[in-house]
């Protein structure tokens, strides 16, 4: 222990002030605290050259060997760090300064390029082209609107009034015509049409096979009825 000192004139050198100072003021157990300093000391997002700075600090008190050093500096490390000297094809050196080196270089190489995503502009992807009408999807105008997901008045289905217009005049003309509404021959009438009741396959193996029978009236495509009767 250092007396206290009782005047100043006690105080004969520069080495006697500063080994009171040091008694004084100075932490009793350095080491102690810094070997707790280096068990928090991790570098995170600092810089190498940073984290190296206070590294250094804390060596400078413990006074390890260059093998015990290496291995507390790679225990700071960022984890980035430890992934880039693990995959690298090359071995750690094994001599404190050149592994100080190598992670210095890792640590300005890894940054350069994390700033180089961060300035390189995202991609667009292209608009999809539509899908192409399947078989199962509705041939109908309104039911195609109303799955594109469109509100209010569906169009209207002009081919099918067309349609309904054209069969409902043919319907009229042979009815006046006194012949069959179905197939407009004047030989009988609707309800005794060859047509009605023969089978559609039979009906069309007739059609392609046999010729047509003559008839005053010209033999007209068969269409659907909009009306039953003659």
């Amino acid at each position: 222990m250092v007396k206290p000192l009782r005047d100043t004139k006690d105080i004969k050198t520069i080495e006697n002030l500063l080994k009171f100072l040091d008694m004084t003021y100075d932490d009793p157990d350095k080491k102690g605290t810094a070997e707790r300093e280096l068990a928090k000391l991790k570098q995170g997002n600092k810089e190498f050259a940073s984290h190296f700075s206070e590294f250094q600090s804390i060596m400078a008190i413990l006074q390890w060997d260059e093998k015990a050093k290496k291995a507390a500096l790679y225990s700071t490390i960022s984890d980035t760090i430890k992934d880039s000297l693990a995959a690298s094809l090359y071995p750690v050196p094994e001599d404190y300064m050149s592994f100080v080196g190598l992670v210095q270089r890792l640590d300005q190489q890894l940054r350069a390029r994390t700033e180089e995503r961060r300035g390189k502009p995202q991609t667009h992807q292209a608009p999809r082209a539509p899908k192409p009408n399947t078989a199962n999807e509705s041939s109908n105008p309104r039911d195609s609107w109303s799955n594109s997901g469109h509100t209010g008045a569906a169009p209207v289905d002009l081919s099918a009034q067309r349609k309904s217009a054209e069969q409902q005049a043919l319907f009229e003309r042979r009815r006046a015509e006194g012949a069959c509404t179905l197939c407009g021959d004047k030989t009988h009438w609707r309800r005794d049409c060859p047509r009605r009741h023969r089978r559609p396959i039979q009906a069309a193996a007739a059609t392609t096979t046999t010729p047509a029978p003559t008839t005053t009236a010209p033999r007209i495509t068969e269409v659907t009825d909009v009306q039953s009767g003659n």
